[in-house]
C-alpha cells in the first residue's frame, strides 16, 4: 500500500513532501508507534525526534559496528582488515563530508545539522578508497548521500592517482540535491529507472562496484543485477541495500558465491538498523585493483 501511494503521488510530489519532514509531526508520531518508543516512557526520545528530526523513512546515524563492517569487507576483498578500517575512519574526519556538508546544508529544515553516513555508504566509501575503481553504477539516489560519499572518495582517489567516476539512476527529477558542485564533473546522474536504464548510461564501460538502494522488490533488483553483471568488470563488488534481499542471494547461489548480510547496530537511534547484503560477484583473483 505505502508503494502504491508513492506511486500515485509522483515524484515531484513525494520530493517536496520529504522537505516538510520537521513538521509532519503526525507521521512521525507514527513512526516511533511501530518501533514501539512512547511518549510516557521515553520522553526525551519522542519529543526530539517528533518536534526536531527531519528524517521521516530515511535514518542517519552512527554506527556502534563499524568493526563488524570492516570484517566482512575484508573477507569478501582478501584485503587486510587494518587497511580498510584506516579507510573507514577516513569518513569522520573528511573535510568535505563534515564542515563541507555541514556549511552548504545549514538552511535546509530537510536535513540534519551533522549528517552520519551509514552502513552502505560506509561499504561504499570503503570499497572505493580500497579497489580504486575507474566505475561505480548506483540506482536509487534520493538526497545524494551516498553519491556524496562515493564521489568523495572518488575525488580522493583521483588527488591520489587513480581517477574514477560514478554514474547514478534515480526516477525522481531533482535527486542527489546533497552533492557538492564541484563533485559533480565525475558524476553522470540519469532520470530513468535502473532497470532498463543501466546498459545505456554505462554503454561500453566495465562496472567495478554497484549499489543499489532502489526499491524493495527482489523483481526489481535482479533486473539491475543482471544489466550490470552483463556489463562488469572483472572484478565486481555489489551492495544490496534494505528491502527483499532475495534477489542477492538468489544470483550468489546461481553464481556459487558467498553473500554476506551485515545488520546495523545504530548508535543512540530509536530505529533498530538496517540490513545490507554485500557480495563479490566477479573476482580476477586478485585482491587488489
Amino acid at each position: 500500500m505505502k508503494q502504491q501511494l508513492k506511486a500515485l503521488m509522483g515524484e515531484g510530489a513525494r520530493r517536496r513532501l520529504r522537505r516538510l519532514g520537521r513538521l509532519r509531526w503526525i507521521t512521525k508520531a507514527g513512526v516511533l508507534r511501530r518501533h514501539d518508543v512512547r511518549l510516557r516512557t521515553s520522553p526525551v526520545t519522542w519529543l526530539r525526534y517528533v518536534l526536531l528530526d527531519p528524517e521521516v523513512d530515511t535514518f542517519t546515524y552512527r554506527l556502534d559496528n563499524v568493526d563488524e563492517l570492516v570484517a566482512v569487507l575484508a573477507a569478501q576483498t582478501g584485503l587486510p582488515a587494518a587497511q580498510l578500517a584506516a579507510h573507514a575512519r577516513e569518513v569522520e574526519t573528511d573535510e568535505e563530508l563534515t564542515r563541507g556538508l555541514a556549511r552548504r546544508t545549514r538552511r535546509r529544515l530537510d536535513v540534519k545539522r551533522r549528517l552520519h553516513p551509514v552502513g552502505h555508504h560506509l561499504a561504499a566509501w570503503v570499497l572505493v578508497r580500497a579497489r580504486r575503481p575507474a566505475l561505480v553504477v548506483e540506482a536509487g539516489v534520493l538526497d545524494g548521500l551516498a553519491s556524496l560519499v562515493v564521489l568523495r572518495a572518488l575525488e580522493r582517489n583521483a588527488q591520489e592517482g587513480a581517477p574514477g567516476r560514478l554514474v547514478s539512476l534515480d526516477v525522481m527529477p531533482g535527486a542527489g540535491s546533497l552533492v557538492a558542485p564541484h563533485l559533480r564533473e565525475r558524476w553522470a546522474l540519469h532520470v530513468a529507472d535502473s532497470r532498463t536504464g543501466i546498459p545505456a548510461a554505462v554503454g561500453e564501460e566495465r562496472v567495478d562496484l554497484f549499489v543499489s538502494d532502489s526499491l524493495p522488490d527482489s523483481a526489481h533488483v535482479r533486473a539491475e543485477l543482471d544489466a550490470v553483471l552483463a556489463r562488469a568488470a572483472p572484478t565486481l563488488d555489489v551492495i544490496q541495500v534494505w528491502g527483499q534481499l532475495d534477489a542477492l542471494h538468489d544470483l550468489g547461489r546461481e553464481l556459487g558465491v558467498p553473500v554476506t548480510v551485515f545488520r546495523e547496530r545504530p548508535r543512540g537511534h530509536f530505529y533498530p538498523g538496517n540490513r545490507i547484503a554485500l557480495a563479490r560477484l566477479r573476482d580476477d583473483g586478485r585482491s587488489a585493483p
